[in-house]
C-alpha cells in the first residue's frame, strides 16, 4: 500500500482554501462590541490596557493602549509638552473615551474584578488561564471605532532593544471612538453638540492606509514580527 494513500477514518485529503496569516482591517468605521478589557503591567511597570472587540460577524480584533508613562520615575497619565506644561497621554484619552462611551462612567470610576484570562506564555507558546484585573462593567457593550490600517517597518531584537528593518507589516490602530447610536465623539457629547466629526473622519480616512514606513540604511532583514506602586488612582483627572 502506498504511503500516500488516504488513511482510513480520516477525512479526504483535500486542503481547505485559506489565505492564512493576519489581515489588518481596512481603515474605516466599525460597529463593535467590547468583549474583553483587562489591565496588565509593562516591562517598565507602566499600565497596559488590553482590549478585544468583536464585529457583527464575530471577528475579534485586539488592541493594546498604554495610558501611563514611567519616564518621570513614577507612573503618570500625563507628559510635559514643549512648553513644559502637563498634557494627557493620547492613549489615556482614548481609554477615557472607551470607558464613557461603553459604560457612561469616567475611567477612574470603573472598578476591576479579578477574572481568569488566557494569557500567551512566550516560553511554552500556549495560552495559560491567568487571574487578571478585568473591567467587567464595560464587557458586552457596543461602541463604534474609527480604525486605521497602519503600515510600518518590521523590527528585530538587537541587544536590549528592537531596531527597524526593511521589511514591513500591517496592523490596526484605534484613532477615534464614537457613540454606538448617536455617532457622537466624547467631545461632542460633553459639549452637547450633534455628531459632525464622524463624517469628516470617514471622508478623510476610509480605505486610506496610514503609512509610517521609513527608509533604514543598512537595516537587517526581518525574519518576522517583533514581538507604580501606590494607592492613588492614577486615572483620576488632575
Amino acid at each position: 500500500m502506498s504511503l500516500f494513500a488516504p488513511v482510513a477514518n480520516v477525512a479526504a485529503p483535500v486542503a481547505a482554501d485559506n489565505l492564512g496569516g493576519f489581515a489588518a482591517l481596512p481603515s474605516g468605521i466599525y460597529n463593535m462590541v467590547l468583549k474583553l478589557w483587562y489591565s496588565s503591567k509593562t516591562a517598565k511597570q507602566g499600565t497596559a490596557f488590553n482590549y478585544e472587540f468583536a464585529d457583527p460577524a464575530g471577528k475579534v480584533t485586539k488592541f493594546t493602549l498604554y495610558p501611563t508613562s514611567t519616564k518621570s520615575g513614577t507612573e503618570q497619565t500625563t507628559y510635559l509638552d514643549a512648553d513644559k506644561k502637563p498634557q494627557y497621554l493620547p492613549d489615556y484619552l482614548m481609554a477615557c473615551s472607551i470607558a464613557v462611551l461603553t459604560t457612561g462612567k469616567q475611567l477612574h470610576e470603573l472598578v476591576t474584578e479579578d477574572k481568569l484570562v488566557k494569557i500567551r506564555n512566550k516560553d511554552t507558546k500556549t495560552d495559560v488561564p491567568t487571574k487578571m484585573p478585568v473591567y467587567t462593567e464595560a464587557l458586552g457593550k457596543p461602541i463604534k471605532l474609527g480604525i486605521l490600517r497602519v503600515i510600518e517597518n518590521k523590527t528585530v531584537k538587537s541587544g536590549n532593544s528592537y531596531v527597524p528593518t526593511e521589511g514591513t507589516k500591517e496592523s490596526n490602530k484605534i484613532d477615534k471612538c464614537f457613540h454606538p447610536t448617536t455617532n457622537q465623539t466624547l467631545a461632542e457629547i460633553t459639549a452637547g453638540t450633534e455628531a459632525l466629526f464622524i463624517k469628516g473622519w470617514e471622508t478623510k480616512n476610509k480605505d486610506v492606509d496610514h503609512n509610517l514606513v521609513k527608509a533604514v540604511a543598512g537595516a537587517p532583514n526581518a525574519l518576522g514580527d517583533a514581538t507604580a506602586s501606590s494607592n492613588e488612582d492614577i486615572f483620576a483627572p488632575k
